[in-house]
């Protein structure tokens, strides 16, 4: 991992599984990090084992939220200069199953 000292880097789905294993190797690499994810218990635990400031929680289905969220990291720390999209959203169901509605959600996260 190269030296991230000074810049930002803005993790989405940070509070488990991939998106946090990434917030935590990016602190560890100097980077000021911004934890993103709508679990916010979670997402302060995350944020709280790697040194982060208070997590930006929200759907990041939303892209008025996600503009808030550049606009936190920004305000907190100056970039972004790395951005990691880990968020993600799984459904299970058949086709028949899944509604138009959860369908949307899906592709909207992911």
């Amino acid at each position: 991992m190269p030296d991230l000292t000074g810049k930002t880097a803005i993790v989405t789905g940070a509070a488990s599984g991939m998106g946090a294993a990434c917030a935590r190797l990016l602190a560890a690499a100097g980077a000021h990090v911004v934890i993103v994810d709508l679990d916010r218990p979670a997402a302060e635990a995350t944020a709280t084992a790697i040194g982060a400031g208070p997590p930006v929680c929200g759907d990041i289905s939303d892209s008025a939220f996600c503009a808030s969220a550049v606009a936190e990291a920004t305000r907190r720390h100056g970039g972004p200069h790395v951005l990691v999209n880990a968020a993600g959203a799984i459904l299970r169901a058949d086709a028949l199953g899944t509604s138009d509605e959860a369908w949307a959600r899906v592709m909207r996260v992911n």
